[in-house]
């Protein structure tokens, strides 16, 4: 992660804890788009989950679903760890019908979190 990428990244997320939504979007998409044009897909990734929850609590869950869609699709193409692609595929199926978005969409970026220190951790779904 380069300097500017880890700090605006830190902010967006202390934004997306303190309700500031829109100004968080604006920052991680600026954040996912430098690492995608350095092919960087985990991260792009994690960024992009990250916009989704602001999309969420910004009222355009449709555009955090197309946006969880792209994300699955990067990992897939990166050839990303497979518990990563069931939590995404997870993600990608409960999300239009959770009464509660954001709490799977953070569920699933934790996860992936723990995932880079902990490569063999199993996914589980949120209980019912």
């Amino acid at each position: 992660m380069t300097p500017f990428s880890c700090c605006t990244t830190r902010v967006a997320r202390v934004l997306l804890l303190t309700g500031e939504f829109a100004k968080a979007a604006v920052m991680l998409k600026s954040v996912r788009e430098f690492f995608l044009d350095k092919c960087m897909a985990e991260e792009a990734g994690l960024a992009g989950l990250d916009v989704a929850d602001a999309s969420i609590a910004l009222g355009t869950v449709d555009q955090a679903r197309e946006l969880v869609f792209r994300v699955l699709e990067e990992f897939t193409r990166a050839r990303l760890n497979d518990r990563a692609l069931t939590a995404l595929a997870y993600l990608r199926d409960v999300l239009p019908t959770t009464p509660q978005p954001s709490h799977v969409v953070r569920h699933v970026r934790h996860y992936l979190d723990r995932l880079r220190s902990e490569p063999t951790l199993l996914f589980l779904p949120l209980p019912d």
